[in-house]
């Protein structure tokens, strides 16, 4: 599949100073999200004669990333068999619950389970970064030179790298992190 798509890419043709489609021989578009989005602002484009700047064609953006199946244009073009899919409704649905494995999503699903009902919150500050704060209860002493008291109650997690997503050290730290603040 890759090797297709690489050769598909290398064949599509666009005019790069007005960004139209012009030539698309492995039908990418059918596989490819951006090239189909592309490809349906090209037609309203040349169906309703609008500009780049046109508003209508904002909506249409936005309108083709609206995940409800009512009014998103990509549900749409799914209906109408312009799109393949390259899995089914139950391995999307699966997903959803139980990310694969070797993904950062399996992994913040990881550590947020494993934090959960715990003296610690989990802040997921974005894809690759979740935030292990301590809410200390009890630990620490009044005395001006407590060790407990001069210790980071905050743990960092990134997850910058896609292929260490299955790192097991990380959720390591996670338990040692937890284990001790509670």
């Amino acid at each position: 599949m890759w090797g297709v798509t690489l050769a598909g890419l290398k064949a599509l043709k666009m005019s790069p100073e007005r960004w139209i489609l012009e030539d698309d021989p492995q039908d990418l578009r059918r596989k490819i999200d951006w090239i189909l989005k592309l490809w349906l602002i090209n037609r309203a484009q040349h169906n309703n004669g609008l500009d780049w700047w046109d508003h209508r064609l904002r909506i249409l953006d936005l309108r083709y990333h609206d995940l409800d199946a009512g009014s998103g244009l990509f549900h749409r073009c799914q209906e109408l068999g312009l799109v393949d899919r390259m899995v089914d409704e139950q391995e999307i649905r699966k997903a959803q619950v139980e990310p694969p494995r070797n993904t950062r999503a399996w992994m913040r699903g990881s550590i947020i389970q494993h934090v959960w009902g715990k003296n610690v919150e989990a802040i997921v500050k974005n894809w690759e970064c979740i935030h292990i704060v301590a809410r200390p209860k009890g630990r620490l002493s009044a005395h001006p030179f407590d060790r407990h008291r001069r210790m980071v109650n905050r743990l960092e997690i990134k997850m910058e790298d896609p292929l260490l997503a299955e790192d097991g050290c990380q959720l390591d730290k996670v338990r040692e992190f937890t284990g001790f603040w509670n």
